[in-house]
Formats: C-alpha cells, sequence, structure tokens
C-alpha cells in the first residue's frame, strides 16, 4: 500500500479503517515510549486521545510523554481526562 493511500486513509478514515488507525497509532505509542522517543510518543497518543478512543492506561501514557518533553497542558489535561474516567481513582 503506497504512502499516498494511507495518508488518504487517515485523513477521512471510513469505520473499519479508522478502528485499524486507532490501534497503529496506539502501537507505535508504545513503541516510541519503550525507546524514549517521548514527542513522537504523545503525538501518536493523540491521535487516539482526539478520537475519543483512549482507555485509562492511554490518557497516562499520553500524559506522561506529554512531560516528557515540556506539554504541561497537554499532560495536565491527559490526566484530567484520566480523572474524569475513573473518578475513584483520580489523586
Amino acid at each position: 500500500m503506497g504512502a499516498l493511500k494511507v495518508a488518504a486513509m487517515a485523513e477521512a478514515p471510513s469505520d473499519g479503517n479508522r478502528a485499524y488507525l486507532i490501534w497503529g497509532s496506539r502501537w507505535l505509542a508504545e513503541r516510541a515510549a519503550a525507546a524514549e522517543r517521548f514527542e513522537a510518543a504523545a503525538d501518536h497518543y493523540a491521535r487516539v486521545v482526539e478520537a475519543d478512543q483512549a482507555a485509562l492506561a492511554d490518557l497516562d501514557a499520553y500524559a506522561l510523554a506529554s512531560l516528557m518533553i515540556g506539554r504541561f497542558d497537554a499532560a495536565a489535561d491527559g490526566w484530567n481526562r484520566a480523572a474524569r474516567f475513573n473518578p475513584a481513582e483520580a489523586d
């Protein structure tokens, strides 16, 4: 599959493509974070968060990656979303 076709899928994903793109973004984010490439991790997690598909672990990882690169507003947003996601465990 060519890069242009993948880019087109990302711009206007169908329901089937959307799920795959979210899964791919999460996978890339996890690999980037494991390699301490926090800017890439934050960018990939942001796609998951913006699509309203984030699990609690995604929100925490997004906030941590954002914090590591100095995106303090994004980190606060991630942790605030996590608190709303699971208010019983909020600090």
